[in-house]
């Protein structure tokens, strides 16, 4: 609370809070009141979001489908809803809505946002990171960045393929390093097969050329990469990293 307060982003989903470090239930969801519940009661079948907000719906499409568990959850008045959900054993859609003087039936809230102080709180009722883990698409990846780019601007963010994973880290007051991974596995779902106990190794990692660090609300003067010392391009916010095997550190001089 203190840290969405001071002007933090915190993203939760589906059943968080609901209990404590043993797994028993509490009494009340320890978060609901920061996270605009107020009620909940869990969902049945395969969640659907139908996405309301103009904004999110250009980045993620009408519908995301999820193959988790949810929770259906009534929010307070003062949360900015972004989508419905609706779950494909309710009826909701099948044959009744394809009816000539049919009329569809109540959606309820799936995903929003709330500001809390100076942040922002993101709740959604399908199990979101479960999901992510397991069968990740496009469609939730693009759902998840807009909804947490809208809120927050990145400092750093980086132009190139899915597989290609990044972490910053601030080295001194005027040195960040960043970390590029060539990550192939994170492309695809993770067990694989699916519900096989251990992480198989991705296969052959190709290269990946053309990459772009894009600096946000900083100046960068120089960048090179860590372990060879070569000197990258640097222009305006915009640092290009001609290739990437498996792994680069790269510094940014601020």
């Amino acid at each position: 609370e203190a840290y969405v307060h001071g002007g933090g982003v915190v993203l939760a989903c589906h059943e968080v809070g609901t209990r404590d470090e043993w797994g028993e239930p509490h009494d009340v969801p320890v978060l609901d009141a920061l996270l605009g519940i107020r009620e909940r009661r869990g969902g049945v079948g395969a969640p659907t979001l139908e996405v309301t907000d103009p904004a999110l719906l250009a980045a993620a499409g009408l519908h995301v489908t999820f193959k988790a568990p949810h929770t259906l959850a009534a929010p307070t008045e003062d949360v900015a809803l972004l989508a419905h959900v609706v779950d494909r054993l309710s009826g909701h859609w099948d044959d009744f809505e394809n009816l000539a003087h049919a009329q569809p039936r109540g959606r309820l809230p799936g995903l929003w946002t709330r500001r809390v102080g100076r942040g922002h709180v993101i709740y959604t009722g399908v199990d979101l990171f479960t999901n992510y883990l397991n069968c990740p698409t496009g469609q939730i990846r693009r759902l998840l960045q807009h909804v947490l780019v809208s809120l927050r601007t990145p400092a750093i963010t980086l132009d190139g393929p899915l597989c290609v994973a990044l972490n910053a880290r601030r080295q001194s007051e005027d040195v960040i390093a960043v970390h590029l991974h060539n990550a192939p596995g994170s492309a695809y779902t993770y067990p694989n097969p699916p519900h096989a106990g251990s992480l198989h190794a991705p296969g052959e990692v190709n290269p990946v050329h053309g990459l772009r660090l894009r600096v946000a609300g900083m100046q960068v003067k120089a960048a090179k990469l860590a372990l060879s010392g070569e000197t990258l391009a640097v222009e305006d916010d915009t640092v290009h990293i001609p290739r990437l095997d498996l792994h680069e550190v790269v510094l940014l001089t601020l």
